[in-house]
C-alpha cells in the first residue's frame, strides 16, 4: 500500500521507466531492415545516409550499386564506368544495370576529350562486372555497328537472366543496312551465349523489316538457342519472327506499337502459332491508341489462355488525355475481354509518346458502372488496375442487396519504389569515391 498519491506517483514513473524499452539506434538495426528502408528512399537519400557514417556506408553502398538505371544517360554511364574501373570492388556489387554508351563525339571548337564506346578501360569496367545477371545497353549499334565486336564479345561473357537491347534498325541512308545477315549472326551469337537468359527485350524494330508482308526472318535462331526463355518483350513483327521457335517455356509477351496497320496481318500470323499463343498467360499490349482504327483487338483472339492482361493506351501528347477518352478506353476494353475465359488480372495504363509517365490528375475518376462492366464482360476477372494506378477488387454482393451480383472495392495505390538510380536522383554517381 502506499502512505500517500505522491509514493503512488513515484512508484508508477519507477515501474515505467523499468518497463520502458531504450530508443533504437539506425546503426543497430540487421541489414535485412536497413534493405526494406532503402526501398522507401531516393538514391540522393541513399547517398546522404552514406556520407553520415562509416557504417552506414558499408551498408548502403551494397544496396546502391545492385540495381542501376541508366538509360538515356550517357554522361552519367560514362561516370559510372570510370568509378568501377577506380573501384572495381563495387562492380562486384552490381545485379542489375541499364546502361548508354551514346558518348559525344569530339569537339574540335570546345577541345571536349572523346570517350569511346570501345574504350579498353570502360569494356574492362563492365567486364568487371562479373555478379551482374540483369543488362541493358543503348545508345550505340552494338549488333550491327563497325568495331563493336569488343562489346559483343563482353555481352556474351556476362551470365544474364535478362537482356534488354535497345537498338535503332540502320536507316534507309545507312550503307550496313543491307548487310541483315550479320546482325542475325550477332544477335545469335549473343543468345548463345546465354544459356540462363529468362526475359529477353528487343526494342526498336529490331527484326522488323525483315518480317514485313508475311515473310518469315530467316534469323537462324532455333529453340535451342532460347529454350528457358520466360519473358518476350520486342515489336510485334519481331514477336512474330520469334515465336514460332520459342520454347515451351515461354508464358509472357510484351508487344510493342501494336496500331491498326498492322493489326489485321499480325492477327494472321499469331494464329498459325496455336501451338505457343496458347502457353502464354500473361500479354501485356502497348497500342497507339490515337491511330487505332479497328473495331477490335484481334491479338486478344489469338491469345486464349491468357490469366493476367495489360494494355497501354499510346497517345501523342497529354492534350489528349480527356476523361471521355479514359471512358471510351474502358468501354472498348470491355467488349474485348469477353473471350478471354482464364483472365483474372486486368491492368490499363496510359503514356506518352515524348513523356514516360502522364500526370494521374489528368485521368480524372472513372464511374463504377464502367469498372463493373469489366467483371460483366469477363466472369473470372478478379483485380482491375486502373490507369490512375489504383488497385481494385470484385466482390460478390450480399444477399439480399439487389442489383449487381458484384460490387468493386478499391483495396490501394501502385507504390513505385526507389530501388534503382533514376534521372535526377545523382548528379554523379562517383563524386565520393
Amino acid at each position: 500500500m502506499f502512505a500517500n498519491l505522491n509514493d503512488y506517483n513515484q512508484a508508477t514513473i519507477k515501474s515505467d521507466s523499468m518497463t520502458q524499452q531504450p530508443p533504437v539506434q539506425l546503426l543497430s538495426l540487421p541489414l535485412e531492415l536497413h534493405e526494406h528502408i532503402s526501398i522507401f528512399l531516393p538514391a540522393i537519400s541513399i547517398a546522404r545516409l552514406m556520407m553520415g557514417n562509416c557504417h552506414l556506408r558499408s551498408i548502403y553502398e551494397k544496396i546502391l550499386y545492385r540495381h542501376i538505371n541508366l538509360y538515356a544517360q550517357p554522361h552519367r554511364s560514362n561516370a559510372l564506368l570510370r568509378t568501377f574501373t577506380l573501384r572495381p570492388d563495387l562492380a562486384l556489387l552490381v545485379r542489375s544495370l541499364d546502361i548508354d554508351l551514346r558518348w559525344s563525339e569530339v569537339s574540335t571548337v570546345s577541345g571536349q576529350l572523346s570517350i569511346s564506346p570501345a574504350h579498353p578501360a570502360r569494356l574492362g569496367a563492365l567486364a568487371s562486372m562479373r555478379n551482374i545477371n540483369s543488362f541493358g545497353l543503348s545508345g550505340v549499334a552494338w549488333l550491327w555497328g563497325v568495331g563493336m565486336k569488343d562489346i559483343q564479345d563482353v555481352v556474351s561473357g556476362m551470365r544474364l537472366t535478362s537482356l534488354r537491347v535497345h537498338e535503332w534498325w540502320p536507316t534507309r541512308s545507312d550503307p550496313h543496312r543491307q548487310n541483315k545477315a550479320r546482325v542475325y549472326a550477332n544477335l545469335l551469337a549473343v543468345l548463345q551465349g546465354q544459356p540462363q537468359l529468362l526475359n529477353l527485350e528487343l526494342n526498336y524494330f529490331l527484326l522488323k523489316m525483315g518480317a514485313a508482308h508475311g515473310r518469315q526472318t530467316p534469323i537462324g535462331i532455333q529453340s535451342s538457342d532460347i529454350a528457358g526463355l520466360r519473358t518476350l518483350k520486342a515489336e510485334a513483327y519481331t514477336i512474330a519472327s520469334i515465336l514460332p521457335v520459342a520454347g515451351e517455356e515461354l508464358e509472357s509477351l510484351v508487344i510493342q506499337s501494336w496500331d491498326g496497320n498492322n493489326g489485321k496481318f499480325l492477327a494472321t500470323s499469331f494464329s498459325n502459332f496455336t501451338a505457343a499463343t496458347g502457353r502464354i498467360r500473361k500479354l501485356h499490349l502497348s497500342v497507339r491508341w490515337y491511330s487505332y482504327s479497328g473495331s477490335d483487338l484481334p491479338a486478344l483472339e489469338s491469345f486464349p489462355n491468357i490469366e493476367s492482361f495489360r494494355i497501354t493506351g499510346v497517345l501523342e501528347s497529354p492534350l489528349f488525355l480527356q476523361p471521355k477518352l479514359v471512358d471510351a478506353f474502358f468501354e472498348k476494353v470491355a467488349s474485348q475481354i469477353t473471350n478471354s475465359p482464364n483472365l483474372n488480372k486486368l491492368e490499363m495504363s496510359f503514356e506518352f509518346e515524348f513523356q514516360s509517365e502522364p500526370d494521374l490528375d489528368l485521368l480524372g475518376d472513372v464511374s463504377e458502372e464502367l469498372r463493373l462492366n469489366l467483371k460483366s464482360s469477363c466472369p473470372s476477372l478478379k483485380w482491375l488496375i486502373d490507369p490512375a494506378e489504383q488497385e481494385w477488387v470484385f466482390l460478390p454482393t450480399e444477399k439480399g442487396s439487389g442489383g449487381n451480383a458484384f460490387r468493386v472495392m478499391k483495396v490501394g495505390q501502385l507504390y513505385h519504389d526507389y530501388a534503382h538510380f533514376r534521372s535526377g536522383d545523382l548528379m554523379e554517381l562517383e563524386w565520393d569515391v
